[in-house]
């Protein structure tokens, strides 16, 4: 028996980093372009969100602001209320028949109609 010999194999050269081949690959344009749309609408309806938030904070201070107005002014009301109330009553009790004739006796020495006041003068001959 013969044993048929094999031919001897040769080991291969490893390619070295020079001589691979850089991979290819077949670029579709249109999914590229369609890409960067995409990217640039992301973008966009970012940017309108982000301007949509900036917005609403805005509003939202400002009518935090105006409630504050509005209730200083209501407490304003309610004392110029307070105080028109009593100034009403003090104008009540002053327009009173019977106050008008005890200030008029008291501070002007004056005197309801149909009553007698004597005085007497100072020099007589009583005095002394």
């Amino acid at each position: 028996m013969t044993a048929a010999l094999a031919p001897r194999q040769t080991p291969k050269a490893r390619p070295t980093a020079s001589s691979r081949r850089p991979v290819l690959e077949v670029v579709d344009r249109g999914l590229d372009r369609r890409r960067r749309r995409l990217r640039r609408a992301s973008f966009a309806l970012f940017a309108l969100v982000l301007c949509a938030l900036f917005l609403v904070a805005f509003a939202h201070a400002r009518l935090v602001e105006s409630q504050r107005e509005l209730d200083q002014i209501n407490g304003r009301i309610a004392e110029l209320q307070n105080e028109a109330t009593q100034l009403r009553a003090g104008i009540e009790e002053r327009s009173a028949p019977d106050y008008i004739v005890g200030r008029a006796e008291q501070d002007f020495g004056m005197t309801a109609p149909g009553s007698s006041v004597y005085l007497r003068a100072r020099g007589t001959a009583t005095d002394g």
